[in-house]
């Protein structure tokens, strides 16, 4: 972290919070989340939109979708890997 940049009053009673294992928004008492269930409710809604928007730009990125793709199309890459080497072997000779 940067140690030039000052810390508001906002961040740091919510880091406070946090520490003695409250709600960074309300201060009621929530031991394993940083929020308590109202404000953690709330926090779910709000980002349910993005969440979901990521996980569909993102799906083709995961290792699972790529396998299944790959399972799936296998013998047609398999063959244009084969036509690629032909094609590189012909331009080399």
């Amino acid at each position: 972290m940067n140690e030039d940049k000052p810390i508001s009053r906002q961040r740091k009673w919510q880091l406070k919070m946090k520490a003695e294992g409250r709600c960074e928004t309300c201060g009621k008492p929530c031991a394993p989340f940083t929020r308590c269930e109202e404000h953690r409710e709330i926090q779910l809604k709000k980002y349910a939109s993005h969440r979901k928007k990521w996980a569909q730009k993102n799906k083709s990125r995961t290792r699972e979708y790529r396998r299944k793709y790959y399972l799936k199309y296998k013998d047609k890459i398999m063959e244009k890997q084969r036509e690629y080497r032909k094609r590189k072997r012909l331009e080399q000779s």
